[in-house]
């Protein structure tokens, strides 16, 4: 650390050294010319950018309480990634969204993506970004987007406020499902389209009324070897200190009763959280596998539970989440392929903690190819806004994304409870004041309130396309 005066902090890193870690205990700006380091804000630290050009800066971590912030101009150059549990708060500027100065995010190595992720807060306002990806939602307003961002950046006018942070809908690793076609026929199982082969769940009573909630996401899809296995992201959202208490569980053969015969015979389940650190395992549910966040025997309270799968080689795992991002992760026990089904049933119902996000990625095909998220609604009305991404995922480097998509809501019956095809032909006013509207004018997306029940949203190409998309189910507040 040199030259302090005035409250100014310039970190330039050790001469010589191209590794320095850099802690930052005091308020103050930073700027870095110096060897690539690492920076970390901590101890309820503010550090202000103030209009600096932060170049070089190797990994930036914001800690819990800290804040790194920058409301006038400049540029952050990152030879690494960001990892924010904090704050990061970046309006170009100035406090009003729409400003000509625009504070440039970039990469040291032009064409290398810089991975942002954690669960904190990001303000991102009058940005012009390029080169940057990773794991936690961005959603920046006014901004100028320069390309090569990944799925996680979503670029929205002025006009729409800073959404609820999502999880990327391509969690690590990322899936390619298996391309040879699977038949799936309706009803499909829990809880996706009609009748749900398993009775809605019903989470732990409380004494006094809760909100409406989501009780249950699920996703069905082919299962490949790596990279091709079954991936859903979902995020937890709450106050510190909060934990929101989910059994997650892949399935196989108890597709069978339902007619789908190239079930996957004894699925995997792994559980990671938003840095890619795997958390929990488990293969077969009634023999726990003790480590990470799972410290105990956990095959009589799955029983309890009334969700305990129906066949022995099917897993699952009870986890007490604190709010972040996590993805579930099914493969096949000794590489075996075939339909699986991955869900997450929310048990603690009373907790101020949510389900705020679902995402898949996957192949769709012609038919009953199709790619779905299932969810379930308890308690009251949930306002949500689901999308069918497909086309812009070519920016990122997906040669066969969908060209078109087309979206379907339905309800338990399989009736439609609402349909788009290109999001700006019916809501875009509605959508674009979410701030969750897709970049690509042929990508479909809707927003509506919905009363307690099963849904299903199903993404199909156009016309009869075959290629890999992305279904998203935004739960809002």
């Amino acid at each position: 650390v040199a030259n302090t005066t005035g409250g100014q902090l310039e970190f330039t890193g050790v001469a010589g050294a191209a590794s320095t870690t850099q802690t930052i205990a005091g308020t103050g700006t930073y700027n870095s010319a110096g060897p690539t380091a690492d920076v970390n804000v901590v101890n309820t630290t503010t550090v202000d950018g103030a209009g600096a050009a932060i170049n070089g800066v190797r990994n930036l971590t914001i800690a819990a309480g800290s804040t790194f912030k920058n409301l006038g101009t400049g540029s952050l150059t990152l030879a690494g990634g960001v990892s924010n549990s904090g704050t990061i708060q970046l309006n170009g500027g100035g406090p009003a969204c729409g400003d000509a100065s625009k504070i440039l995010i970039r990469s040291t190595v032009a064409g290398t993506q810089r991975a942002w992720s954690g669960g904190g807060t990001f303000s991102m306002i009058d940005l012009d970004v390029k080169d940057q990806a990773g794991s936690a939602s961005i959603t920046v307003a006014g901004a100028v987007n320069s390309g090569n961002n990944g799925v996680n950046w979503t670029f929205a006018s002025c006009a729409a406020p800073t959404p609820t942070p999502t999880p990327t809908p391509t969690p690590t690793p990322t899936p390619t499902p298996t391309p040879t076609p699977t038949p799936t026929p309706t009803p499909t199982p829990t809880p996706t389209p009609t009748p749900s082969p398993t009775p809605s769940p019903t989470p732990t009573p409380t004494p006094t009324p809760i909100p409406g909630f989501v009780a249950n996401v699920s996703t069905r899809l082919p299962v490949g070897q790596d990279p091709n296995a079954l991936i859903q992201g979902f995020i937890v959202q709450g106050p510190a200190g909060s934990t929101k208490k989910i059994l997650v569980r892949a399935l196989g053969p108890f597709l069978e009763g339902f007619g789908i015969t190239d079930f996957l015979a004894n699925p995997t389940l792994d559980i990671f959280d938003g840095n890619q650190v795997k958390i929990a395992s488990n293969d077969n549910w009634k023999t726990t596998q003790v480590g990470g966040i799972v410290t105990s025997d956990q095959s009589a309270e799955i029983n309890a539970s009334g969700l305990a799968p129906t066949k022995d080689p099917e897993s699952a795992i009870i986890a007490n989440l604190a709010p972040g991002q996590y993805t579930a992760v099914v493969r096949g026990a000794g590489n075996s392929v075939g339909t699986g089904l991955v869900d997450a049933f929310d048990i603690s119902g009373a907790s101020p903690a949510r389900l705020v996000n679902v995402g898949t990625r996957g192949l769709v095909q012609p038919g009953d190819g199709l790619l779905t998220a299932g969810f379930i609604v308890q308690n009251g009305s949930v306002r949500v806004v689901i999308r069918a991404i497909g086309p812009s995922l070519v920016a990122f480097g997906i040669t066969n994304a969908l060209p078109d998509t087309t979206l379907q809501l339905r309800d338990v019956n399989g009736a439609i409870v609402r349909e788009n095809d290109d999001w700006m032909t019916t809501q875009q006013a509605e959508l674009e004041a979410t701030g969750l509207q897709p970049s690509n004018s042929l990508e479909a997306a809707l927003v509506a309130t919905i009363p307690p029940g099963q849904y299903t949203a199903q993404v199909r190409g156009k016309p009869e396309a075959t290629g890999i998309g992305v279904v998203e189910v935004y739960f809002l507040q």
